[in-house]
């Protein structure tokens, strides 16, 4: 006779009470949950979390009845060097409420250890967004598993944005593995013809979801004439719609930004204005610059460090080496 005595002991449903989901940001971001914005290279992942982030802090509702936001503080992890440059104007242009916004720095290896040694100093923050970049052979789904961990515990809301690969079968692998992990909302946010972005929904165990939503990136022009890209939210739309919408191959993309470098990439050129055109024509700013590099252009800085200075773009002077 067995004398194995399981240590699981079941609990009565009549004892427990049930728990209204807390959201930060209804239908997308709720407290001790972990919601994942996968994003094809380029589709605006960054600008979509400013966008989130803006309305997080500031309270203000998502339109197209995506859902009610609370009010309160946002921790904004980024590998990003030029956040004063880029991030903060992005956010002011979102109307953010800068008060409750907490940038940190984050060019580490992304694990439970540190992230928790980090969020130890921050009690009070009610929603966590992961935008940097992870290492290709991160256990994704150990990642969401530890974030989820953490959420619990500190109670807050966590948005991880993750890009997603450029070959389609490892891009379906991945988002099969994030629909399977513990993240209880995961969106593919994706770039259709021209500037039009498109988030579908693939998992959502908190609400129903079953429409997508569109938006465009336009831009603006704050004090000094600086041109900031944001969002505008267009339409929703029925998912099988958006997934039945063919976009565009990795190799028309990077011919489109071959050609742009070509035609608008000059000796001397303000990088800013070139990278507003290339936003504005739904282009990857990082695969322009690649191919700008392949015509011996190289981005360097000039004027200086912070506002004072400025990004150009010069033609690379090389040295002709000796022949043996």
């Amino acid at each position: 006779m067995s004398t194995f005595k399981s240590k699981i002991k079941p609990i009565l449903a009549t004892t427990l009470e049930a728990k209204r989901t807390t959201w930060v940001v209804e239908n997308i971001c709720a407290c001790g949950k972990v919601t994942v914005i996968a994003s094809e290279p380029g589709a605006g992942a960054s600008l979509f979390a400013i966008d989130l982030i803006a309305r997080a802090s500031s309270g203000a509702d998502f339109p197209l009845a995506i859902g009610s936001v609370t009010a309160g503080a946002v921790m904004l992890l980024s590998d990003e060097t030029d956040f004063a440059e880029c991030g903060l104007p992005r956010l002011a242009a979102a109307n953010a409420d800068l008060e409750n916004v907490h940038y940190v720095r984050f060019d580490e290896e992304i694990t439970k250890e540190r992230l928790s040694e980090l969020l130890t100093t921050a009690p009070w923050i009610d929603l966590v967004v992961l935008d940097t970049r992870i290492d290709p052979k991160c256990d994704m789904v150990a990642l969401i598993d530890d974030l989820r961990d953490l959420a619990v515990k500190k109670e807050f809301a966590v948005l991880l944005v993750v890009s997603l690969p450029l070959g389609v079968a490892q891009a379906g692998q991945m988002i099969s593995k994030l629909v399977q992990s513990k993240a209880s909302v995961v969106s593919t946010l994706c770039r259709e013809e021209g500037t039009v972005r498109t988030l579908v929904p693939r998992k959502n165990t908190l609400a129903p979801d079953n429409a997508a939503y569109a938006f465009t990136v336009s831009t603006s022009e704050m004090e000094g004439g600086l041109r900031i890209p944001h969002i505008e939210w267009e339409s929703s739309v029925a998912p099988a719609v958006i997934q039945s919408t063919s976009r565009r191959s990795y190799a028309e993309r990077r011919a489109a930004c071959a050609k742009f470098a070509a035609d608008n990439v000059k000796d001397g050129s303000l990088s800013r204005d070139v990278v507003m055109q290339a936003l504005e024509a739904g282009l990857n700013i990082d695969m322009v610059n690649d191919e700008a590099v392949k015509l011996g252009f190289e981005k360097k800085r000039e004027g200086g460090v912070g506002a004072a200075g400025y990004w150009v773009w010069r033609k690379e002077k090389r040295s002709i080496g000796k022949s043996k």
